[in-house]
């Protein structure tokens, strides 16, 4: 099996060789003068002005668009009433221009936007025409990619009967990457063996000679190895014996797309001279040619002459018609061969013959004219890959007696069929107008709704292009005429007018005026006229009646009346409601003969012809200016003054039972309309306050306020003999415990009358200048005993180790040194005093020292040196105020068991406190303590009672 790749070729650019792009470019443009050569090859190219350059769409897919400079009428037109030229050809690609939005600018073609095949020339960038196949005993497949036209294949088989040409035309285009198998057995029924001597893929030859052996040898052994390799190149030149290329056929179209001109302003028609017309009229294109004479037009649409279809021309006529011509490039090479004529009206006999107007080789040598000439099969045959460049008419040749006149219908070529109809004549504006009176009302006074109304008139003046203008009752035409206009009453009216021929009314018409769909304009106004007559004045009245009251038995003993509103008849009103409240959300009350006190509001509304205004009475106001206008009063219906009489109560002093302790009460007496209340006064002593209710009054009020008498209660009398609280017997004394000070205490309170205000006893310690309060805590039964932290001092978190002394402060290296602060002054004298109130002074000092209890830290000992051991206290050694000096020549030293080597874990309560409890030391110091207190003050209590 043999893989062949080829590359189709690629379609001139055609835009340049148009003249209608107003470029002169030395290459053939048009041809048409029966003569040969290029007929403009001295030609003055028309000017652009006024033209644009667009992409035209072919009904190729190797060349799809051809580059072509138009008129801007042809491409402008879709903003106008009818489609005409590129403007209605949907598949072009047009520029943005002046209104014209543009047209498949954003339409993507192979990844590439129109507006980029635009600015390229037309064509589209990138792409490609590869073709990749493969021959086999089988079929030919072939890949195509984008941008081939068609689907082509042609095979030349061999057999022992002789030689065949299998044609393939699907006539369809590729897309990308699609694979077309092109079977010989869809064609024809082959024999056990037969050559595929001959391959012709999309135009390009290949396997001319030596070509697939395939079937059975005569050996009976089957082959399918070619004799040969392909060449990658076709060749024209065969070795040995050159065969005969396949006949071709140009398809039908499958659908043409349709093109109508209203001018020729995007046709060439420099080729007409001698008199030759080309006219576009409403029927057609109308083309005439004197003898010697020539009318000729061409249109820049370019195509594969394999895409040509089956054109026609649809002629109507007098004299010679004109003949069907077509610009070719027949080797595809870019340059202009010549053009191919069919004259099919002027001469039926080859009416599907096409001759060549150069000398060019065709199918048969001679065949009219001694041109060369063929059939449109023939000459593709002869040159698959001929190219159209653009396509056109001629009528008459210059020199020759031949002339001719008739319209031209339609042209099919290209699978384009082009039609032509002249844009019909703008028609005269007109504009039809109407002239209106509107009713006049004259008032008739002292009358009710006295008034005379005119009726109102309508002119219709004499407009040129106007046909008629009618006028009819109501909005449409179904009421009729009006038998008068000039005595019109009021109401609404429906005006038409119709213009006369030649004449419109678009663009033309008045502000009011409508343009109908059938080219007639309509017109509606109103008659109306406002009443004149002068409404009767009207006075709307009210009565109102308040609230009354009357004394009965009993407390706040009365009965009251409601309020009443009375609405009286009036002449010209025409209703009165009453609402609650100032505004009419609260609805209306239900008895206008029993209102409760507050706010109504009134509103009067006239009968139809009076007025309200200028008549209203003092307190009523309109609602708005007009003279139909509501009227609104607001009444106030006001509560009447309470009119009972109280009634007389007299006050009775509290019961008081005054006894030792806070127990002491005092109970108001129960009296109707009399509530009691109670305040201890600054002295200490008790006074009530006894204040009369409403509805009542007292018989021994005082003389400032006879609505409330005093009572004064003393309940400090000392006459009953209470006993004072005592604290005697409480001690609280300085300990030392394993080497840090505490305060054992032991606290007893005797208050067998209750007059202790208290139950939390402290300790406050001061020096006359510094004072601090132990919290001991609550007394149980009267009682509490246990131990405290001296303040400054701290422990462990076993709560016996210790680890700070007042007036001693360790540094972050661990050292010791004494300090002002932490309590420093708790360790000189100092008083003391147990408060529970009452409270009792105790003799506290800070803890002596002992050998077997020290209460500040050892000192450190000099670096490189062992510690010193603990020196023996003398044993009359004070307190440890400041460290003792053992000897003259050893480092100052305190009394304590260590240093710590850690900051302290636990601080004293209050200011550092912490509290643990001991009674150690209780018993030496109970004998001095009892004889103390022989000789202390007693602390006096003063007992407040409530």
């Amino acid at each position: 099996m043999r893989s062949v790749s080829l590359t189709a070729p690629v379609a001139a650019v055609l835009a340049a060789l148009l003249l209608v792009a107003g470029v002169a470019t030395g290459v053939p443009a048009f041809a048409g003068n029966g003569t040969g050569g290029n007929p403009h090859a001295t030609a003055t190219s028309p000017s652009t002005a006024g033209k644009v350059t667009i992409c035209h769409a072919t009904s190729s897919t190797k060349n799809p668009f051809t580059q072509n400079t138009v008129s801007f009428n042809s491409v402008d037109n879709p903003f106008e009433d009818g489609p005409n030229g590129h403007g209605d050809h949907e598949d072009d690609i047009l520029p943005a221009l002046g209104g014209f939005p543009g047209q498949n600018l954003d339409t993507d073609y192979d990844g590439t936007t129109g507006a980029e095949v635009l600015a390229a020339g037309c064509a589209i960038p990138g792409a490609t025409t590869d073709v990749t196949y493969t021959v086999s005993c089988d079929a030919v497949t072939a890949t195509y990619p984008s941008g081939i036209d068609s689907i082509d294949a042609n095979v030349r088989i061999r057999t022992a009967d002789g030689t065949q040409t299998l044609n393939y035309h699907p006539n369809t285009g590729a897309p990308t990457g699609s694979t077309q198998d092109f079977r010989y057995a869809d064609k024809t029924t082959l024999p056990a063996s037969y050559t595929v001597e001959w391959v012709q893929v999309n135009g390009t030859n290949y396997h001319w000679e030596d070509g697939l052996e395939c079937g059975t040898t005569p050996t009976g052994e089957p082959t399918d190895t070619p004799t040969d390799e392909p060449t990658d190149e076709p060749t024209d030149e065969p070795t040995g014996e050159p065969s005969t290329p396949p006949s071709l056929t140009v398809p039908q179209c499958t659908e043409t797309s349709a093109v109508a001109f209203t001018d020729l302003s995007a046709w060439s028609t420099a080729d007409t001279k001698g008199g030759g017309a080309n006219e576009v009229t409403a029927t057609g294109l109308h083309v005439s040619a004197p003898g010697g004479g020539k009318a000729a037009a061409y249109y820049g649409h370019a195509f594969d002459l394999a895409d040509a279809g089956a054109p026609t021309l649809a002629w109507t006529g007098t004299g010679t018609a004109p003949g069907l011509q077509m610009g070719v490039d027949l080797d595809a090479d870019g340059a202009w061969d010549g053009v191919l004529v069919n004259e099919q009206h002027a001469y039926p006999d080859h009416a599907d013959e096409w001759w060549i107007t150069r000398g060019t080789a065709g199918p048969h040598a001679t065949s009219i004219f001694g041109h060369p000439a063929g059939t449109l099969d023939e000459w593709l045959t002869a040159y698959p890959h001929a190219q159209v460049q653009y396509v056109g008419y001629s009528l008459g040749t210059l020199g020759a007696d031949q002339s001719g006149d008739g319209v031209i219908t339609a042209l099919t070529i290209g699978c384009e069929t082009y039609t032509f109809a002249a844009a019909p004549a703008a028609p005269t504006p007109a504009t039809p107008a109407v002239e209106i009176s509107q009713p006049v009302c004259t008032p008739v006074e002292g009358e009710l709704k006295g008034q005379t109304v005119a009726g109102g008139a309508v002119r219709i003046p004499t407009n040129p292009g106007v046909r008629s203008v009618y006028v009819f009752n109501g909005t449409d035409t179904t009421h009729g005429k009006p038998a008068d206009l000039t005595d019109l009453a009021p109401g609404t009216y429906l005006v038409i007018a119709t213009p006369q021929d030649g004449f419109t009314f678009d663009g033309a018409l008045a502000e009011g005026w409508r343009l109908s769909p059938s080219g007639k304009a309509t017109y509606t106004f109103t008659l109306a006229v406002d009443d004149c007559w002068e409404p009767l004045p009207a006075t709307p009245v009210v009565d109102v009646t308040q609230q009354q009251c009357t004394p009965d038995e009993g407390v706040k003993g009365q009965t009251v009346t409601g309020g009443m509103i009375d609405v009286t008849d009036a002449l010209g009103v025409a209703s009165v409601y009453v609402f609650n409240g100032a505004t009419v959300t609260e609805g209306k009350p239900a008895d206008l003969h029993d209102l409760a006190p507050g706010q109504y509001l009134v509103i009067a509304t006239p009968a139809s012809g009076y007025t309200f205004q200028g008549a209203l009475g003092e307190g009523w106001r309109t609602s708005t200016g007009a003279q139909d206008s509501k009227a609104t009063t607001v009444v106030t219906i006001a509560a009447a003054e309470d009119c009972w009489v109280p009634v007389e109560v007299t006050a009775l002093p509290p019961v008081v039972d005054d006894v030792c302790g806070p127990d002491d009460t005092i109970t108001f007496p129960e009296v109707e309309g009399v509530e009691y209340s109670k305040n201890l006064a600054p002295d200490g002593r008790w006074t009530v306050k006894a204040v009369v209710q409403d509805g009542y009054v007292l018989s021994n009020g005082s003389a400032k306020n006879p609505g409330i008498t005093w009572f004064t209660v003393d309940l400090r009398d000392d006459s009953l003999g209470c006993q004072a609280p005592s604290l005697t017997g409480s001690v609280a004394v300085g300990e030392c415990v394993a080497g840090a000070p505490w305060i054992s205490y032991d606290v007893t309170l005797t208050d067998p009358d209750h007059q202790a205000t208290g139950s939390t006893a402290t300790v406050v310690i001061t020096d006359g200048t510094h004072t601090e309060t132990v919290v001991l805590g609550d007394l149980v039964d009267g009682s509490l005993s246990g131990r405290a932290l001296w303040p400054g001092a701290s422990v462990g978190d076993d709560g016996v180790t210790p680890t700070g002394w007042p007036g001693w402060e360790q540094a972050e290296d661990g050292s010791w040194s004494e300090t002002d602060g932490n309590y420093a002054w708790t360790r000189g004298d100092v008083t003391a005093t147990i408060e529970v109130n009452p409270s009792l002074e105790v003799a506290l000092q800070y803890p002596e020292a002992t050998p077997e209890c020290a209460l500040a830290p050892a000192p450190e000992p000099e670096p490189g040196t062992e510690p010193s051991p603990t020196p023996e206290l003398p044993t009359d050694a004070g307190t440890t105020d400041a460290p003792t000096q053992v000897a003259t020549d050893a480092p100052r030293e305190v009394l304590g068991t260590s240093v710590p080597q850690e900051p302290t874990t636990a601080q004293a309560s209050g200011d550092g406190l912490a509290a643990t409890g001991s009674n150690a030391m209780l018993l030496a110091l109970s004998a001095m303590l009892i004889v103390a207190a022989g000789v202390m003050a007693m602390v006096s209590v003063r007992l407040r009672r409530e």
